[in-house]
């Protein structure tokens, strides 16, 4: 008995929290629901918050992570000659909320509306590619 406990303290021990895809998609998508479950949210001063770290998830690492891995592709797509309008935005971030496969969408903090060139990045797997291909032909046809 001594023997196989000094044994099963020599030898290494597997992982609690395994370094692979599914392990970092799984806490992607623990955080998603998070901040998607109305129950999380708080009201202050007349508004709805939610402070999206009390998930206690870091979304970026595990973002960070699956693209170094491959298992997800980050992307930021730019279109020069469209604005950064209400309207375009709105329907970026319309078009990407129900997209169980694009994973995150965010733009930069910019000058405001209509002051500088639509901008935004994703996160998605392999599975959303050809909607990310939709999205990208609509405003790049918009462009011109």
């Amino acid at each position: 008995m001594t023997i196989a406990l000094a044994l099963g303290l020599l030898l290494p021990q597997p992982s609690l929290a395994p370094d692979t895809a599914n392990y970092h998609l799984r806490k992607v998508r623990q955080h998603i629901y998070y901040c998607s479950n109305p129950a999380n949210f708080e009201r202050q001063g007349g508004y709805l918050m939610l402070d999206p770290s009390a998930s206690g998830i870091d979304q970026d690492y595990h973002l960070k992570k699956l693209v170094k891995m491959g298992a997800v592709t980050k992307k930021t797509f730019t279109y020069p000659h469209l604005k950064n309008t209400r309207m375009n935005t709105l329907h970026w971030m319309q078009f990407t909320h129900n997209q169980l496969e694009i994973l995150d969408a965010i733009a930069p903090a910019g000058d405001g509306p209509g002051e500088d060139q639509l901008s935004f990045t994703l996160h998605y797997t392999w599975l959303a590619k050809d909607k990310v291909e939709e999205l990208d032909q609509y405003f790049r046809q918009l462009e011109y």
